[in-house]
């Protein structure tokens, strides 16, 4: 692939660190993407770890880009936003159907086959991020320049829906009220474990929750009357 700038103009932003795996699938959707302008990156490895490091001026190019499209065509938005729902429905679907797959019953054809799926299936969805996050900066330099000031900017930017994190708390939250009325809800915290154990997954070596670390969190929260009088 040609690369179309100049090497005296060679900025790149420290974009994370993670596991080489997933920055590769990462990497793949900013190149390979059907509704962004392509995003340069590039990786370094050391002890098992890789940084991403994206070219400045391919993302800036590239928020332009998109909000340029939308202007001309509303289809564009209209198209991506079904994108988005289509691939988060097969994404879902198939970690459901790898949360019954025993993977020691699989042979290496079956395995490999599998593993091409999964990337795809993850990189579609995963280039949604591109395109949000191509857009949000040059969204926020343009709204900048005509509002009076940055709540109202931050407001409109905002989403209006509660976070994953926000309703954990909360179905947590409902759990302890069941306790402080004297109900058994052991099978509803290890129900709870089971919908929210990914929360802190993210990009490297980190562990799920576990139903011990849900049960501490709410005995945490019945013995602090700052968090629940």
């Amino acid at each position: 692939m040609n690369f179309p700038y100049k090497e005296s103009d060679l900025v790149w932003e420290w974009e994370r660190s993670a596991f080489p795996y997933y920055l590769y699938i990462f990497n793949s959707q900013w190149l390979d993407n059907d509704f962004s302008p392509t995003v340069y990156s590039a990786l370094t490895f050391e002890n098992g770890r890789a940084n991403c490091y994206l070219y400045k001026k391919s993302l800036e190019y590239a928020g332009k880009e998109i909000l340029r499209k939308v202007k001309l065509n509303n289809r564009y938005f209209f198209d991506w936003s079904s994108y988005v729902y289509k691939t988060a429905d097969d994404l879902n679907r198939l970690c459901d159907h790898l949360a019954n797959v025993d993977f020691t019953r699989l042979s290496d054809l079956e395995l490999l086959s599998l593993f091409r799926k999964m990337f795809l299936v993850y990189k579609n969805h995963n280039s949604n991020v591109g395109i949000i996050r191509n857009t949000n900066r040059e969204l926020q330099l343009q709204l900048g320049k005509i509002l009076p000031n940055n709540n109202l900017l931050a407001t409109l930017l905002s989403t209006n829906k509660k976070s994953i994190f926000s309703q954990e708390h909360e179905d947590l939250l409902i759990i302890v009220d069941k306790l402080k009325h004297g109900d058994e809800v052991t099978n509803l915290l290890k129900q709870h474990a089971k919908k929210y154990f990914y929360l802190p997954l993210g990009y490297y070596g980190e562990k799920a929750y576990s139903f011990k670390d849900f049960k501490e969190r709410l005995n945490d929260i019945l013995s602090n009357k700052k968090l629940y009088p």
